[in-house]
């Protein structure tokens, strides 16, 4: 879901959209503070979150709860050469005005320690820190590239594909089945013989050997 209102930094709560289950159609959920499952992360509008639903026993008022945010997608901006930098959330966050997010050496996730590079996709949390936000738990992902569309000219014509089928040629009518064709071992008329003697089939060596 997309937290789509948020008051004080979710010290006072928000709202998010939740897509109904049945019928297809969408709703605004209300939360607290108290319903964020990690207060290190913030929850800003546009934030993608994990959450829960829950029902008021009393007034029967249904409310978003245990909310997670999820990372956000962003790009490398800068290395500041101590394994530090700053990246950019795409697409980018009014909130944050087209600012980049700075990130220390320690907010990199330790298998991608080192190995940040200006322009790398990379997912990061959203943090308050002194009145500033900044990038945690920085960690390289791999986009999925678009397909590569086909040239028009090079895509088949579907009014154009023929079909074409073979009928093995089964038995004649009105009778049982096929007729098994037995087998000779006598040479054909035209068979080459040597020495103008007749031939005879040598059942091991499987070939005909004519006579001495």
């Amino acid at each position: 879901a997309t937290v789509v209102e948020v008051a004080g930094h979710v010290d006072k709560g928000g709202k998010l959209s939740h897509k109904e289950e049945q019928g297809g159609g969408t709703s605004i959920l209300a939360f607290t503070a108290a319903d964020v499952t990690d207060p290190r992360f913030c929850i800003v509008k546009g934030s993608n979150v994990e959450y829960s639903v829950g029902t008021d026993n009393l007034t029967g008022e249904r409310r978003a709860r245990q909310l997670l945010p999820l990372p956000f997608e962003s790009v490398v901006a800068s290395l500041d050469g101590n394994g530090g930098g700053s990246v950019k959330i795409e697409p980018a966050l009014p909130l944050l005005e087209g600012n980049p997010l700075v990130f220390e050496a320690c907010d990199v996730e330790k298998a991608d320690q080192g190995k940040l590079e200006e322009g790398v996709d990379v997912h990061v949390y959203l943090s308050l820190n002194g009145g500033k936000y900044a990038a945690l738990k920085v960690k390289r992902f791999f986009k999925m590239k678009e397909p590569e569309k086909m040239p028009e000219h090079m895509k088949r014509n579907s009014t154009l594909v023929r079909r074409t089928e073979r009928l093995s040629e089964g038995p004649v009518a009105g009778s049982r089945g096929f007729t098994a064709q037995t087998m000779t071992r006598t040479p054909a008329a035209d068979y080459p013989i040597l020495g103008c003697k007749t031939p005879t089939f040598n059942a091991n060596a499987a070939e005909f050997v004519v006579p001495v």
